[in-house]
């Protein structure tokens, strides 16, 4: 509830983009590692969580919807590598995967094809599990050690840690990372095909894509460069549409 008046408490503040950052950066040298869960919008507390990190975990589900926040937020890296010289190192994570329907088998076939390595190998399968577990409050390894989203999670680890060792030992350059995936995103979507719709009338997804009927104009690379300018408006001002 705190965080809910972030935005209107760090206006007009010098430095603002940085203070998760500077206070990671105060805590005694006691973890591994620091994973950071932001909101997926745009403002401040994602700004500064990207600003503090060195890699970030993308999820995606099987929607054009979901291609286009890929396109957004790496677009919001490349900005901040621009600006401030930090490079951050992204990967998709294909998540709400249901392994049911050819719709999900046929699009999470193309993503692999097109991004290659820029998409994790561990899929998250779609397991109501996770939502029960949140209910009891506990973590999914103690309500259900044996549920396949405990099983997914646990092959995300191993691969996020394999990944954190081959970069060190290799001193693999991340630049530019946020960039590549970001031109392979906007390639992906301009000419993608729909899937074709199933003959199986037990699919639970018809494989219609999500096409616009309009072309829309979007304010948001504006928006970011403001908030890395520092140049946002007082809460009470009127923002203008760049466009």
């Amino acid at each position: 509830m705190l965080l809910c008046a972030v935005e209107q408490e760090l206006a007009g503040v010098e430095g603002r983009e940085k203070r998760l950052l500077e206070a990671i950066e105060r805590m005694e040298k006691s973890y591994d590692f620091v994973i950071i869960d932001c909101p997926p919008s745009i403002g401040h507390l994602c700004f500064n969580a990207l600003r503090a990190s060195s890699e970030a975990i993308i999820p995606i589900d099987m929607s054009l919807f979901s291609l286009r926040g890929i396109a957004k937020l790496t677009d919001m890296m490349v900005m901040i590598e621009t600006t401030f010289g930090h490079a951050i190192a992204p990967r998709a994570l294909v998540t709400m995967f249901d392994m049911r329907t050819r719709y999900s088998r046929e699009v999470l076939k193309r993503v692999r094809e097109k991004f290659e390595d820029k998409v994790f190998n561990t899929v998250v399968r779609y397991n109501v599990r996770l939502r029960e577990t949140v209910d009891h409050g506990l973590p999914i390894g103690d309500f259900d050690k044996h549920a396949i989203g405990q099983k997914d999670y646990e092959e995300l680890s191993e691969e996020v840690l394999a990944g954190v060792r081959k970069v060190t030992a290799a001193k693999i350059e991340v630049s530019s990372r946020a960039a590549e995936i970001l031109r392979t995103t906007e390639e992906y979507i301009s000419t993608r095909e729909p899937v074709p719709q199933s003959d199986d009338d037990s699919e639970s997804e018809t494989g219609i894509v999500e096409d616009l009927l309009f072309p829309t104009r979007s304010s948001y690379s504006a928006m970011i460069e403001a908030i890395a300018r520092g140049d946002l408006p007082e809460p009470s001002e009127e923002i203008e549409d760049p466009d």
